[in-house]
């Protein structure tokens, strides 16, 4: 039997010629994808580009606009906020000031020191290493109550947390 039938399926190229042949198209096919990303990306910056210097132009004409010696407007007294509450009708709530510290002395809870009638309170938590006694002495001058947070001695992250959920108590 001749090997002529079978001749039409034979491909007369070598497999070398074929496998460079794709390599070349995979080549050319990546270099026009790379060509085509980066003049979309080109066509980004300059419009970014265009809007920024039009961004600037309209900023450096506001600035032209602007006066050299531009005329002091008249200011109206403004009263304190404080004298605007005292106006009111309502009667303010107590201010509860406490300081937490840890040296020893003549401290309450601040569980049973916190007013259940009052939502406004100050409490002074101290540093690592807690408040030094002038600190204590002055806060205490300034109308603050020493308090306790119980019998161990916290970090300063953990003693603020305490100290708000005692007072939910």
């Amino acid at each position: 039997m001749s090997q002529q039938p079978f001749k039409k399926f034979i491909n007369p190229k070598n497999n070398a010629a074929i496998k460079e042949k794709h390599k070349q198209d995979k080549k050319n096919t990546k270099k026009e994808r790379a060509a085509a990303i980066e003049k979309h990306f080109e066509e980004k910056r300059a419009m970014r580009q265009k809007a920024f210097s039009a961004n600037t132009s309209i900023e450096t004409d506001k600035k032209d606009k602007r006066q050299k010696y531009p005329q002091q407007k008249k200011e109206q007294p403004v009263a304190p906020p404080s004298a605007a509450k005292k106006s009111s009708n309502t009667p303010e709530m107590p201010l509860n000031k406490f300081v937490a510290h840890c040296i020893e002395g003549n401290k309450q809870s601040l569980a049973s020191a916190h007013s259940e009638h009052s939502n406004r309170t100050i409490i002074l938590i101290g540093p690592e290493g807690d408040f030094t006694p002038k600190e204590i002495e002055e806060a205490i001058l300034r109308g603050y109550v020493p308090v306790s947070l119980g019998q161990n001695r916290l970090r300063t992250e953990t003693a603020g947390i305490v100290a708000a959920s005692l007072m939910i108590i």
